[in-house]
């Protein structure tokens, strides 16, 4: 059944709905001309920018196209006629930082509906619409050439149910497949594709982690580095096109393999999609080189009074879905404030996702998170709680472009090896430290170290030079001050109270004086 009062509220006269609409169709045909003179004045390419170095999150927002919404006129829903109009815009030039525009109906002070509207910017790195190939040139093709390039890129689409966010990742990993495929391993002489296997997996009700192929269920474990690994995950292998060529190319085998790993998904209907997924998707494409491209579909938020007609089963997929979001957002938040402690162990969804986060642990890394947005406003509350989860990404990126070295006390095991190599150029050195993270280096007894090493075949003296050489590197970085740590404000002391005879108690006091306190002062 159909709550009524979830659309009555938000719903506005036939008549103010038709005038909204033209007064946002007016403001769309004056900005958008300006950018369209800016557009003529310069000249446009289509070649991929290039992938910036250091660990990058970059947020991208998405507006889905109207599908079958009927503006400025009745619609019937629950036996209650709604109205909508457009209150979302985008704008985008190369003159001006992309942006997203939201049109709000504006209110007089006692909270009725003035008739006119407020209009609300928001940057973000790129913005498209439902051009799919623009979606996949702004936001995926740089991270497809920094995993060429042997690095580590994610994909996180994210937003309210039946905004796109499935239909955005299935388009994008099937072209990343393609291209993927399509580009020869520079590790081997024959002409392997680079993509080497690939992994799907979900998190769905009471954060339950499954696999996509087999259809079982996983655990996740971290091992002595630190790193995260999805214990029973299968994988399947890309083999080469054979010369018999009615075998099918790799790359769609691939795209066939993924599809029928995502019809596989938790889905169920709801009040705003007929088939919404019920469960986060990780799929996890891995090349011959070592690196890694994952994409992620986010499963879609929903509100309180939007599932209160919705039986204890759908109840329970909501309640792990919000929950995981909102695991989510506290980890952005500790994030954005660079606090000491983030909880990316409250929830599987998070302890995945902590690579794509996490620059202080897991440096070189891309991450692009996709925002999607539904048009009209009916899904306006939706779409303010989406910017906002943008706002905050926003200022992790930034946090991140300024502060990338955050001290080697907080290295991975990967990334200390990666120092060791590049330090002392010897890759066997570097393999004697697989399993040692940067806070281990940090805290290790110098003889358990030497042991260490010297199980490997080398000697005392290359340990000690590589125990000191790190130690040398970790005061270097404290005398500069190191990241900013978290202080808590002084707590002012309380005033010591004393007796004043003339107001008959302690200071301070509003009570009178008693008959003792009397006799005693007088």
């Amino acid at each position: 059944m159909e709550n009524p009062r979830r659309f009555s509220q938000r719903g506005v006269s036939p008549d103010a709905a038709a005038s909204l609409q033209r007064s946002v169709e007016g403001w769309r045909k004056d900005h958008h001309q300006e950018d369209d003179d800016d557009r003529n004045q310069e000249t446009t390419t289509t070649e991929t920018p290039p992938a910036p170095k250091g660990h990058e999150i970059r947020v991208f927002a998405r507006l889905r196209p109207l599908l079958g919404e009927r503006l400025g006129t009745v619609s019937d829903r629950g036996g209650v006629p709604i109205n909508e109009f457009e209150c979302v815009s985008l704008l985008s030039s190369k003159s001006k930082a992309a942006s997203v525009v939201v049109h709000e109906e504006a209110k007089t002070l006692g909270g009725a509906a003035s008739g006119r509207l407020e209009h609300r910017r928001h940057v973000f790195d790129g913005v498209f619409s439902a051009d799919d190939d623009e979606a996949y040139d702004k936001a995926m093709a740089p991270l497809v050439e920094a995993v060429k390039n042997g690095r580590h890129a994610c994909a996180i689409m994210f937003g309210q149910t039946n905004s796109g966010k499935t239909h955005t990742a299935n388009r994008v990993a099937e072209r990343a497949i393609f291209d993927l495929c399509n580009a020869a391993s520079p590790q081997k002489e024959e002409e392997d594709p680079l993509l080497k296997s690939v992994s799907c997996v979900e998190v769905g009700k009471h954060n339950k982690v499954r696999d996509l192929f087999s259809l079982e269920e996983l655990s996740l474990r971290e091992d002595d580095g630190g790193d995260l690994r999805v214990v029973g995950a299968s994988e399947k292998k890309v083999v080469a096109t054979a010369e018999d060529e009615t075998k099918t190319p790799p790359a769609e085998a691939v795209v066939a393999v993924v599809r029928e790993a995502f019809g596989r998904r938790s889905t169920r209907a709801t009040k705003a999609n007929e088939q919404s997924s019920r469960s986060h998707a990780v799929l996890t494409l891995k090349t011959s080189s070592g690196a890694s491209l994952v994409v992620v579909d986010l499963a879609g938020s929903e509100r309180r009074q939007e599932a209160l007609f919705d039986d204890a089963d759908a109840l329970e997929e909501t309640k792990s879905i919000n929950t995981a979001l909102s695991a989510l957002k506290d980890c952005i938040r500790a994030l954005v404030k660079n606090q000491d402690h983030v909880p990316f162990r409250r929830s599987a969804l998070t302890r995945i996702l902590r690579p794509a986060l996490d620059q202080r642990q897991c440096s070189g890394r891309m991450t692009s998170f996709v925002a999607h947005l539904a048009p009209t406003n009916l899904s306006l509350l939706h779409t303010k709680n989406t910017l906002d989860y943008c706002a905050k990404m926003r200022d992790v990126a930034d946090d991140d472009r300024t502060k990338r070295d955050l001290g080697p006390e907080r290295w991975t095991a990967a990334r200390l090896r990666t120092w060791v190599n590049d330090t002392f150029h010897d890759d066997t050195l570097a393999d004697a430290f697989n399993t040692i993270s940067g806070k281990t280096m940090a805290t290790i007894w110098r003889g358990e170290l030497v042991r260490r090493v010297e199980a490997s075949g080398f000697s005392e003296a290359k340990a000690d030079q590589v125990y000191d050489t790190f130690h040398d590197l970790l005061k270097k970085h404290k005398q500069r001050g190191g990241p900013p740590q978290r202080r808590g404000k002084k707590r002012a002391r309380p005033k010591r109270k004393t007796h004043n005879p003339h107001r008959g108690g302690p200071q301070g006091s509003i009570h009178p004086p008693s008959y003792v306190e009397r006799q005693l002062y007088n």
